[in-house]
């Protein structure tokens, strides 16, 4: 019994019928890559005065980083990062109005 070399190689019957979209480029104007690059700053300098125990300026520049961050989520339409950011906005509101009490 002989075994066809052509049955053993697959078989494309149907082409896809699937168009590839170009990426779409969501986010990426100057007014977005400001906002998440500031927020990135900010949050970073307000990590840096935790870290040193510089109360309450570093609760301060985590609320306005978040803030910013989720003004750049929003823009973006990335409910992901909405949700991160708004969560941790309302942490430090809430670690604000501790600072102050």
């Amino acid at each position: 019994m002989k075994l066809s070399t052509q049955s053993m190689t697959p078989r494309i019957t149907k082409r896809s019928t699937m168009k590839s979209k170009p990426l779409q480029t969501v986010g990426n104007d100057t007014l977005s890559q400001v906002l998440k690059w500031s927020a990135t700053v900010i949050t970073l300098a307000g990590a840096v005065l935790t870290s040193l125990a510089i109360d309450p300026l570093n609760v301060y520049l985590l609320n306005l980083g978040s803030a910013i961050f989720l003004a750049w989520a929003w823009r973006i339409r990335d409910p992901a990062m909405i949700a991160v950011n708004a969560g941790l906005l309302v942490i430090y509101v809430v670690g604000t109005v501790r600072s102050l009490l």
